[in-house]
């Protein structure tokens, strides 16, 4: 399954070699982890070896370009199968294709109550219109399945 554009193949394989400070062609544990540091991501040095045991194929603690591709290559098929799945989702709510889904809505298609719709609704409705945006449906998706 290749959903990726070419750019997006370009913006990985430009991010690895931001991340290889050394120019080795390969990522270790310490230059992964500084880069997910000024990327914000805290994490720590035990969690990033516990990454690498997951995706360092031949077991030499270090991520190769292929390893590296490999895993990123994987991340962002998910989120886009992931981002498809949720627009069908609020597309199927949607029934009036207004661009925006009612507690009405959500109860006919869900086959719940509308007192679980209000509430969904209630949850997600960040501008108080008494309808969910797609971004708010999504919201509301990702803490339910969270």
């Amino acid at each position: 399954m290749d959903l990726l554009t070419k750019e997006q193949y370009k913006e990985i394989k430009a991010t690895f070699r931001s991340i290889d400070t050394n120019g080795d062609g390969r990522l270790s544990v310490k230059e992964f982890k500084e880069a997910a540091n000024k990327m914000g991501q805290n994490v720590t040095t035990k969690q990033v070896k516990e990454m690498f045991k997951l995706v360092d194929d031949n077991g030499d603690d270090y991520l190769s370009y292929k390893e590296y591709e490999k895993m990123m290559v994987e991340q962002l098929e998910s989120q886009i199968v992931e981002q498809q799945f949720l627009e069908q989702c609020f597309a199927k709510m949607d029934v009036n294709r207004d661009g925006t889904i009612t507690a009405k809505e959500i109860a006919k298609t869900m086959k719940i109550s509308n007192a679980e719709a209000d509430e969904l609704v209630r949850e997600g409705d960040t501008d108080g219109d008494g309808e969910l945006t797609f971004e708010e449906f999504v919201t509301v998706y990702r803490a339910k399945t969270d």
